[in-house]
């Protein structure tokens, strides 16, 4: 028999993930990594457990970066999950609280893992459009949403718009409802906005964050939910062991133990998203949109010029990446976003920017 007769037939809606390779001279700025990269006392754990690579992680290790955590975020051991990634800790969300047939409420734009994730479980996705020129997302359209749905999930700072979509206050009406609210604060230490502390009064509420950004670890995969008790308990149910390597666990500790380094990559990318911000301001053919998080988003005011184009010409001449966003549900052929990367990457990219607009004219 064919395995395509004996897989889910939720999967058809889904296609395989690709991306294409960069070349090694292209200064990426599509991902918004972290181009400034780790704290270097992460290379030092690194390199200084090298021999770690044969064994699988033990639980020591996966207390020893709670407790780290623990510190890092004011909340108890017992409100804390560590995982492969923040995206398998959304996985994992859908594991534990989601069956195939169920809904789940997911804003748009935003990250367009949320509806992979769900689509891969025959969950159906309900969309609920941020308000323009804002961004912003509307509690009277969220709320019947909801009232119909297993799980919401909230980007904020949002993905890729970089606003905040919602207020605490705003937040704590979703949580007055019977569903799982997932806030997704990848972005926190840009923004420095956060609900993890509503944990304590809300047990329907999952916070998960990631090593991946300010902290540089991108590679590494590191990510961890923040939740009451309750639902940390469910969370490790199906969470999968020895899923965090000792590498892995050993760098996070590393950065965390250097939040001077963090708070310096940090006050760096926000001096560079300013500027970005600032000198695309000055443009007339382009809109930028303010940002909580380490990149932009931005609009092309001109109808002659569409995303996909402007970013093949930047890759194509002047070796720079940037993201097309036409694809993203809720927005157009008209938005592009560009990761912050070092005062020389952004000045470049401004450069190439304008050189690019005026040669498509």
């Amino acid at each position: 028999m064919k395995a395509e007769k004996l897989a889910n037939p939720w999967l058809d809606k889904l296609r395989p993930y690709y991306e294409k390779p960069l070349p090694a001279d292209v200064i990426k700025l599509d991902l918004s990594e972290n181009l400034y990269g780790p704290s270097p006392k992460v290379f030092d754990v690194v390199f200084a457990n090298l021999d770690a690579i044969g064994q699988y992680t033990r639980l020591d290790h996966v207390i020893e970066l709670k407790n780290a955590l623990s510190k890092y975020t004011g909340l108890a051991v017992e409100n804390i999950s560590v995982f492969h990634g923040a995206d398998a800790a959304l996985d994992c969300v859908l594991r534990c609280f989601t069956k195939p047939g169920d809904k789940v409420v997911i804003h748009q734009p935003t990250y367009p893992g949320f509806i992979s994730f769900a689509r891969a479980f025959g969950v159906e996705v309900i969309d609920v459009y941020l308000k323009k020129p804002n961004f912003t997302l509307s509690l009277d359209e969220a709320i019947p949403a909801c009232r119909e749905a297993k799980v919401v999930f909230i980007c904020n700072p949002n993905n890729p718009t970089g606003n905040i979509v919602i207020s605490a206050n705003e937040l704590s009406e979703l949580l007055k409802l019977d569903i799982m609210v997932v806030v997704d604060e990848a972005y926190y230490e840009f923004s420095k906005y956060t609900v993890a502390h509503m944990v304590r009064d809300y047990s329907n509420l999952i916070v998960i964050r990631s090593f991946s950004k300010a902290f540089g670890l991108a590679g590494l995969r590191v990510g961890y939910a923040l939740a009451a008790e309750e639902a940390i308990n469910i969370l490790e149910k199906a969470r999968i062991p020895y899923e965090i390597s000792i590498l892995e666990s050993k760098a996070a500790i590393a950065a965390l133990s250097d939040l001077e380094y963090l708070e310096q990559v940090v006050s760096s990318c926000i001096e560079g998203r300013d500027f970005v911000y600032r000198s695309l301001l000055e443009l007339s053919d382009v809109k930028p949109y303010e940002s909580r998080a380490n990149f932009l988003m931005f609009s092309l005011k001109r109808g002659d010029i569409k995303a996909p184009k402007l970013v093949e010409h930047l890759l194509n001449k002047y070796r720079v990446a940037v993201k097309d966003l036409s694809r993203f549900k809720g927005l157009g052929e008209e938005y592009l976003r560009v990761g912050i990367g070092k005062m020389e990457h952004n000045k470049i990219f401004v450069d190439s920017l304008k050189a690019a607009l005026a040669e498509l004219r």
